[in-house]
């Protein structure tokens, strides 16, 4: 299993098997989202993207504009001085700032536009009768729901993560999350469009069979949201034998180290069992570990201005010619 996922794609006829592969993917996505699209009518788009947009300000509503929001705001920075990381990065650096300004545009997007994917991804499943699991789960007590409905999530979410990493045209999407030198909490949200909807798209089969409640998936996107910011912030934190079931900071900063040691491991999001499980987990014995990617534009190349210009060339850059 360890030598399956250490394949890195380098056979030149494997990589144009997966641009083949790639390419038929998007073409029937694309004629999918038509065929949704035009049967759909005016009303339904409309209040479609109503709904869309109504889960986005709830979501906002419940992660940032509760007392929960400063209260972990202020234990992430006392954390970060009393254990930092021993390299720069944390709140009030110049990656927080670039991070915190884009996040609300990346938010945004994975609501109006992946929640639209995730919509027609779910009616292309109940043409073709993929089988739900709801009416079952939905007799469960509502906390079995959300302790399953978060652990199948996050095993598909950390296969989702292997396939952006191995594929070398995910690869240069996802490059924009990586190419953060100083991790912090809003690091969590900076994400390239291309990249989120790859992620749905691979999701998508395990959410609908589960048919979780809007009420638990909220809540469930909260939480996760909370740990995933914890987890990309400047602290120098590790659980002990509780890591070989959660991710901890200086777990996942491993994931993000800059050179080819840290490259390919330390893939969970929240539980680091799949890891384990497939030999992809590393530990490293310094915590001064330098995070991020060459060959991407970044704000620490430039000094702080308006952040929505730079926001526009990484958009762009993975479509340069040679890109992908």
């Amino acid at each position: 299993m360890t030598r399956i996922l250490s394949y890195r794609f380098s056979d030149r006829a494997t990589r144009q098997s997966l641009r083949n592969v790639l390419s038929l993917a998007v073409l029937f996505l694309l004629v999918g989202m038509i065929a949704f699209l035009t049967k759909m009518d005016r009303t339904a788009l409309a209040l479609n993207i109503n709904l869309n947009f109504h889960a986005f300000t709830t979501f906002v509503a419940n992660h940032f504009l509760t007392p929960c929001f400063p209260i972990f705001f202020g234990l992430v920075l006392f954390l970060e001085w009393l254990k930092p990381s021993g390299v720069r990065g944390g709140l009030f650096s110049k990656g927080f700032a670039y991070d915190a300004s884009i996040g609300l545009f990346a938010l945004a997007f994975q609501f109006l536009a992946v929640n639209l994917v995730m919509g027609m991804l779910f009616k292309l499943y109940a043409i073709a009768h993929v089988p739900v699991l709801g009416p079952a789960v939905h007799r469960w007590n509502n906390w079995v729901v959300a302790v399953l409905s978060l652990t199948v999530s996050d095993f598909f979410n950390w296969a989702s993560h292997v396939v952006r990493h191995k594929v070398p045209r995910l690869w240069r999407f996802h490059a924009m999350h990586h190419s953060q030198r100083e991790l912090n909490i809003f690091t969590e949200f900076r994400c390239h469009p291309m990249d989120s909807l790859t992620a749905s798209v691979i999701q998508s089969l395990p959410l609908y069979l589960m048919q979780v409640p809007f009420t638990i998936s909220v809540a469930c996107l909260v939480i996760y949201k909370y740990y995933l910011m914890f987890t990309h912030a400047n602290v120098d934190m590790n659980y002990g034998f509780v890591g070989r079931l959660l991710v901890s900071p200086r777990f996942h900063r491993v994931h993000h180290g800059r050179g080819p040691e840290f490259y390919d491991h330390n893939f969970g999001a929240v539980l680091s069992i799949w890891d384990w499980i497939f030999g992809t987990s590393k530990s490293f014995p310094t915590t001064s570990i330098e995070t991020g990617t060459d060959d991407f534009p970044a704000e620490h190349d430039h000094a702080f201005q308006n952040p929505l210009p730079l926001y526009l060339r990484q958009l762009v850059k993975p479509f340069e010619s040679g890109e992908v």
